[in-house]
């Protein structure tokens, strides 16, 4: 029986898939289906588009990390000078997303900036 390209590159996928989604359950991750997710979101039609996504993807994570820890840090007890400062990276990210580069790295960023001060930033209804 012979598959096409297409067929094979989709078996592929979703073994690669299914093999990232049963490591994040061995290792006990809290979302162990974000690495499969994070498989589907790289997995593109030659390998260098696929490390190229990938290598954008972790550049524009660890920078939202970087940002939303530094907002965090400055800005952590003062509500509104916190959503300025998530307000205007998320609305620089949006801006950048708009050029001709990169559009797949500033939105990682902004998404896991995003992530990281929903839920790390100010909760007055947190018990510390």
């Amino acid at each position: 029986m012979n598959l096409s390209g297409t067929t094979k590159e989709s078996i592929k996928t979703a073994l690669a898939m299914t093999i990232a989604f049963g490591v994040g359950l061995g290792m006990g991750w809290d979302r162990p289906y974000w690495a499969g997710f994070a498989v589907a979101f790289i997995s593109l039609s030659s390998t260098g588009q696929s490390f190229n996504k990938a290598s954008l993807r972790m550049t524009g994570s660890v920078l939202g990390a970087i940002v939303a820890l530094t907002v965090i840090g400055l800005a952590a007890q003062q509500r509104w000078l916190f959503i300025l400062c998530l307000s205007m990276w998320c609305g620089f990210c949006t801006y950048m997303m708009g050029g001709k580069r990169h559009q797949y790295f500033w939105h990682v960023s902004g998404f896991v900036f995003i992530i990281i001060c929903i839920d790390g930033g100010p909760n007055p209804d947190r018990a510390y």
